[in-house]
């Protein structure tokens, strides 16, 4: 399955836990880093305060899909070396992709995680109701 199409179904679901995911689907875990990766700009620094702010809203839409806060979700960042830190923990930048990832880094170089996952959740949306006016019809009917 291409990695656009299976973003798109993570990003329907809810509850991922990050260690959960890492443990089942190794695959989903490094998909879900780097579109997270996708968010932090090459060259820029970052605050903790800036590490936070971006996370929480990342995790408030594209990356709903996880059950994590944003201080864990910054620490697997810096474990997996998507972010580094200097030794004080103050300054954030995002590091090289790590050799492991460079594969799937190509495929999804250009991809705009953040529209996929609305549109996935439009499409997942307009299925439900869907379902829903078909259940109400058949419950109607004699």
């Amino acid at each position: 399955m291409h990695p656009v199409e299976r973003f798109r179904k993570l990003a329907i679901k809810r509850g991922l836990t990050i260690g959960a995911l890492l443990d089942a689907s190794p695959d989903d875990f490094d998909l879900i880093l780097l579109a997270l990766r996708h968010e932090f700009l090459i060259s820029k620094r970052y605050s903790e305060r800036d590490v936070n702010s971006l996370l929480t809203l990342w995790l408030q839409s594209a990356g709903s899909m996880l059950d994590v806060d944003h201080v864990e979700l910054r620490r697997w960042l810096v474990d997996v070396a998507i972010l580094v830190r200097d030794a004080y923990g103050h300054v954030y930048s995002l590091a090289a992709v790590p050799p492991r990832l460079l594969s799937l880094h190509a495929a999804v170089a250009d991809v705009d995680f953040s529209r996929e996952f609305a549109d996935a959740n439009a499409q997942e949306s307009q299925k439900r109701a869907t379902r829903k006016a078909a259940w109400l019809t058949a419950k109607t009917q004699p």
